[in-house]
């Protein structure tokens, strides 16, 4: 992913507002943590407006979910996705909107470093 397909993706996905967490996995391969999330976000080119994303995490050194009263999900304020570096950092429960920053990023109760990022679009139908 860089950030022109991260922008489009949030753009065709609406920044995954409303959208829920289905599933999320770490695993160790090649010695380097990955998260696996998948989601179910609304969709502006499906038939029924919703699909399952998968984003992959790999090289994750950065990983922080903490779970208050509310839970993390409902994607309710949708997600962000900033470059900095060589480094990608999604948040899946952000404080701001535009203009994203990493201090914005270092306020998430869910959020993820990571050194790259790919995603699948999947149909639900």
């Amino acid at each position: 992913m860089t950030p022109e397909t991260a922008s489009a993706l949030l753009e065709r996905h609406w920044r995954c507002y409303d959208g829920l967490i289905q599933r999320a996995e770490l695993t160790y391969p090649d010695s380097l943590l990955q998260l696996m999330l998948v989601l179910e976000v609304q969709d502006r080119e499906a038939a029924s407006g919703w699909c399952s994303l998968a984003l992959k995490l790999e090289g994750v050194s950065l990983l922080r979910v903490q779970e208050e009263p509310g839970t993390n999900v409902v994607l309710s304020h949708g997600i962000a996705l900033l470059f900095s570096g060589p480094l990608v950092y999604l948040d899946l429960s952000p404080v701001a909107e535009a203009p994203y920053t990493l201090a914005d990023f270092a306020q998430s109760s869910f959020a993820v470093q990571a050194q790259t990022a790919w995603f699948e679009v999947q149909s639900l139908e």
